[in-house]
């Protein structure tokens, strides 16, 4: 919006930023950079900084946001890619050109992006109303009528990478002369012009551990963005407004939601969460469980009946966290059911890529990232949110190699040897930390739906034969997964069955992955017939 020009007065830095603004809206700046290389890496933007080693970075203000409701409402995006097609368009009409010459290059682009495990781009279709297809469906399915259905409120969670983040700089210093070092409050991630200044985005970023406390860069406060609303977590990126289509993230469940009759802020509220940080900081230090149970308190409140708590990833072990610090009699009370998509209950392997070498998290195109990959894996090795989802050694084989190098092997079992090894001893204290919050979850007593897609191709195992700074020179994979969670961790909520009295669903979806999962019209169909009835 607005505010991010608030403090680049002078005339050739609001040129640089509009130039770096309209490359990646218009034309996925990561195309530009392979096909125009020698105009677009010289093109400096102003960026972002870090916060003071303190909770108080963590702010508990998130009623941020400026950004027009009706303009979110009405402008967003589903994210289907048919390997059998042509890929979807992703960019506006100018550039349509540029993606008919290069299909299979798009094509291979938007099948990484679906498998990354942080959600940062999405390829979206280019019809505005396929984002309420799934409703429209459900709807013709059931033979009903939106103003026929009793509706139950919904809230939902995001996963790792999925949550908009805000951001307020007051720093005495910089890594580069383009950064800048004030700005109040701005979308921090996702912030696509940022992926030109990315010295500037990381330090901003940047977590940092000091033995028992996580806290930003100095001079860097943050906030979830829109908690309660959906401007943080439909779209992770806005211009002057509007949303950014690539950036899709729930839009698709949103939309389809409303279209049956949900409204923001009424019966269907967002609860946005800081990634970065492991499930017991957030929920106990960085003010979630304060700002969750008032939202959903004030959701029973409006309503008069529970709400159905859904999310996606990494946000289903962080809400049962929550759910383990609440008394039954309260689940009893506000919490209608649990429905977890895509849950990683035993870890992932693709955390350690990212930790090891740093990850593209699918924003490549043949071998080049945009993302700087040395600046990811730092960023991760500090990160408490992606550490805490490492494959669980109390759950996995202990002869099971995830990590293999011409000196060893690595299981589970290793994680001190191989963070030693890589020289990141910090990263095995995060993990001595938070690396059995998942592991010694409690079982939600709630009713529970938990819902994950399988059969799709997923990585299990890497070989570095060159040294942990370069990429694994062989990745190993299984076809039992979803393309980014293992089909062991997804499945591992039946447990539940045997560990409380409240029921628990189990669905599989054939040829579904992880992200396919948020907007496939089966699953939202499925959701819709928990949560709404025919009156």
């Amino acid at each position: 919006g607005k505010g991010r020009f608030s403090t680049l007065l002078s005339t050739p830095h609001l040129i640089k930023m509009m130039m770096a603004r309209f490359a990646t809206t218009y034309t996925l700046s990561f195309i530009l950079f392979l096909l125009l290389s020698s105009s677009c890496l010289c093109i400096p933007q102003p960026s972002h900084h870090p916060t003071k080693g303190h909770i108080k970075q963590f702010s508990d203000n998130s009623n941020n946001n400026n950004i027009n409701d009706n303009k979110i409402n009405n402008n967003q995006n589903n994210n289907n890619v048919n390997d059998n097609v042509m890929p979807p368009d992703v960019l506006s009409p100018p550039s349509r050109p540029l993606i008919k010459a290069t299909p299979s290059l798009i094509a291979e682009l938007c099948r990484n992006l679906q498998t990354s495990p942080f959600h940062i781009l999405r390829c979206a279709p280019d019809d505005q109303e396929e984002l309420s297809t799934p409703g429209k469906l459900f709807l013709r399915d059931t033979n009903t009528l939106s103003s026929k259905l009793e509706i139950d409120p919904v809230i939902f969670l995001p996963g790792l990478g999925g949550s908009a983040i805000d951001a307020k700089i007051d720093k005495t210093d910089k890594p580069d002369w383009y950064c800048f070092k004030k700005h109040d409050w701005y979308r921090l991630f996702l912030n696509l012009e940022n992926l030109f200044a990315q010295d500037c985005w990381w330090d901003n970023m940047q977590l940092h551990y000091n033995g028992s406390w996580f806290h930003n860069s100095e001079g860097v406060e943050t906030r979830p963005s829109d908690f309660g609303g959906v401007a943080g977590i439909s779209y992770l990126d806005f211009f002057w407004g509007y949303p950014i289509r690539v950036t899709g993230y729930y839009a698709t469940i949103i939309e389809s939601f409303k279209k049956v009759g949900y409204e923001i802020g009424k019966t269907l509220f967002g609860a946005p969460f800081d990634w970065r940080l492991p499930a017991d900081f957030a929920v106990e230090h960085g003010g979630m469980s304060d700002r969750l149970t008032t939202l959903i308190e004030k959701s029973f409140s409006i309503n008069g009946r529970p709400a159905h708590i859904i999310t996606h990833s990494m946000g289903g072990p962080t809400f049962v966290y929550f759910l383990n610090t609440k008394t039954q009699e309260w689940r009893q009370k506000y919490i209608a059911s649990f429905m977890p998509i895509a849950g990683p209950w035993a870890g992932s392997p693709k955390v350690l890529r990212a930790i090891i070498s740093g990850d593209s998290f699918g924003v490549q195109i043949r071998d080049h990232s945009l993302l700087r990959l040395p600046q990811v894996a730092k960023f991760v090795r500090q990160a408490g949110g992606p550490i805490e989802l490492l494959p669980d050694p109390l759950f996995w084989p202990k002869d099971k190699v995830f990590v293999t190098t011409p000196a060893r092997n690595y299981t589970s079992l290793d994680y001190e040897d191989l963070f030693r090894d890589m020289g990141t001893e910090v990263t095995h204290e995060i993990w001595k930390e938070v690396g059995q919050i998942v592991d010694s979850l409690q079982p939600p007593r709630v009713p529970v739906h938990c819902l994950y897609g399988t059969n799709v191709r997923t990585e299990i195992g890497y070989t570095y034969g060159k040294g942990f700074e370069e990429q694994p020179t062989e990745v190993a994979y299984t076809m039992e997964g979803d393309g980014t969670v293992p089909l062991a961790s997804l499945q591992l909520c039946r447990r539940w069955n045997e560990q409380q009295e409240e029921h628990v669903t189990v669905q599989e979806f054939n040829l579904m992955n992880h992200m396919d999962v948020i907007e496939s019209p089966k699953i939202i169909s499925y959701l819709l017939n928990i949560t709404t009835r025919a009156v």
